[in-house]
């Protein structure tokens, strides 16, 4: 009897559990050449601030993903903006899902040394994020 009992209340267990729902956060990562610099997810309080100093020639891609525990969005953009200007909308890759390369060469022009450009991401996608602000980084020139 008491075996029965056991089976029953295990049983029961397993079966509530399989019902709920995967509690999933999305988070994301930018990263500057293979580095990491910036994380966070929708329960960030604000979004991340990074400065780098950077020398006029050997200036790195950004890299952005966007993710999801229980799958990719269908459709994703991120959009770089240097103050009110935008500077570049970008939208997802078409097989790895929400995953952004940002050429910053080519956003920021000229590359003198003493000069600062401050870029913020943002981050928009068919599942409810709308214009997500990610992150800002402020490249230094030296």
């Amino acid at each position: 009897m008491k075996y029965f009992l056991l089976m029953g209340l295990l049983s029961a267990a397993v079966t509530s559990k399989a019902n709920q729902a995967n509690d999933t956060i999305p988070f994301w990562t930018i990263s500057y050449g293979k580095t990491v610099i910036l994380t966070g997810n929708v329960n960030s309080s604000s979004p991340g601030v990074h400065e780098l100093v950077v020398k006029p020639g050997e200036i790195k891609d950004v890299t952005v993903s966007f993710s999801y525990d229980s799958g990719q969005p269908g459709a994703s953009l991120l959009t770089v903006r240097e103050g009110k200007e935008e500077l570049r909308t970008i939208e997802q890759d078409p097989v790895i899902g929400a995953y952004f390369r940002v050429p910053v060469r080519e956003l920021i022009g000229t590359h003198q040394s003493n000069v600062r450009y401050q870029l913020d991401f943002y981050y928009t996608d068919d599942r409810g994020q709308k214009d997500r602000k990610l992150g800002t980084i402020t490249f230094i020139f030296k």
